[in-house]
C-alpha cells in the first residue's frame, strides 16, 4: 500500500482558466478538487524593479485523483503552462496499515468478550464496571478505524498540490531626457568644473616649483651668509 503525492508550480496565461481546466481534469479522472484559493493582484502593485503593468492573479489548489490515474493527471496538468517546480513522492504504508488492522481486530474481540460478561453481571457495581470497559474499548475501536480509513483513503486517492501564477508584466521607471539634463546640470557639470580647476592649480604649482629651481642655490648661499653674519654680530655684542 503506497501513498502518492505530487507538487507542481506553473506559469499560466490565465489563472482563472487554468483553475477551470484543473477541475475538469480532476473530474474526468474520477477525482475532485478539495480546496482552492485565488488571489487577484491589481495593476500598479509595487514589485521588485517596478510596478505591475496589468492586473494578474495567482492561485493554489489541491486535487484528489485515483492513484491509478496519477500519471495521466500529472501529464494533463503540466500541459496547462510552463513548469516552474515539480516533485513527486511515494510512501509505503503497508506495515502501518497491517498493524492498525490487527489492533482493530483485537479490540473488536475484546469488545465482544466484555459484552458476554455484561450479560452475566448481577450486581450494579459489576454492570457499571463492565460497561465502563466496553465504552473505553469502543473509543479505541473508533480511533483505530478512523486511522485505518484515513490511510485507505490516502492510498486510494493521490494528492496533487498545485500553485499557479500569471507571468508578471513589469513597468520599469523611465528617466526622460529633460530629467537627465537637469541631473547633468545639478550634479555632473559642477563636478567636472571642480575637477578642471583642481587640474589647473596642480599644473600651476608644478610650473612654479620647476621655475624656481635656478634660484635655490642663490637662496641657499644667501641663507648661509646671513647665518654667519648674524653669528659674528652676536659675538661682537657679547664682547663689548
Amino acid at each position: 500500500m503506497v501513498i502518492s503525492t505530487a507538487s507542481i508550480g506553473l506559469n499560466v496565461s490565465s489563472v482563472s482558466q487554468a483553475v477551470t481546466d484543473l477541475r475538469r481534469i480532476a473530474e474526468s479522472a474520477g477525482g475532485f478538487v478539495t480546496d482552492s484559493f485565488i488571489e487577484p493582484i491589481p495593476r500598479g502593485r509595487v514589485v521588485e524593479g517596478g510596478v505591475l503593468a496589468k492586473a494578474i492573479s495567482r492561485a493554489s489548489l489541491t486535487m484528489k485523483v485515483p492513484s491509478d490515474q496519477l500519471d495521466r493527471t500529472l501529464a494533463q496538468t503540466t500541459s496547462l503552462g510552463e513548469i516552474v517546480s515539480y516533485s513527486t513522492n511515494s510512501r509505503d504504508v503497508t506495515d502501518q496499515f497491517t498493524d492498525l488492522t490487527a489492533r482493530l481486530k483485537n479490540a473488536q474481540t475484546v469488545l465482544e468478550q466484555y459484552k458476554e460478561i455484561l450479560k452475566t453481571a448481577r450486581t450494579t457495581q459489576d454492570i457499571l464496571s463492565v460497561q465502563q470497559r466496553i465504552d473505553t474499548v469502543q473509543e479505541q475501536i473508533e480511533v483505530l478505524t478512523g486511522q485505518r480509513n484515513k490511510i485507505q483513503n490516502q492510498v486510494t486517492y493521490a494528492t496533487i498540490a498545485i500553485g499557479l501564477i500569471e507571468p508578471q508584466i513589469i513597468e520599469r521607471p523611465k528617466v526622460v531626457e529633460e530629467d537627465q539634463g537637469v541631473l547633468n546640470r545639478l550634479l555632473i557639470q559642477p563636478f567636472m568644473v571642480a575637477l578642471a580647476v583642481a587640474e589647473i592649480l596642480m599644473r600651476g604649482l608644478l610650473i612654479l616649483i620647476v621655475g624656481l629651481l635656478p634660484l635655490y642655490p642663490i637662496v641657499g648661499v644667501g641663507y648661509i651668509a646671513y647665518r654667519k653674519y648674524s653669528g659674528k654680530a652676536k659675538k661682537n655684542e657679547e664682547v663689548s
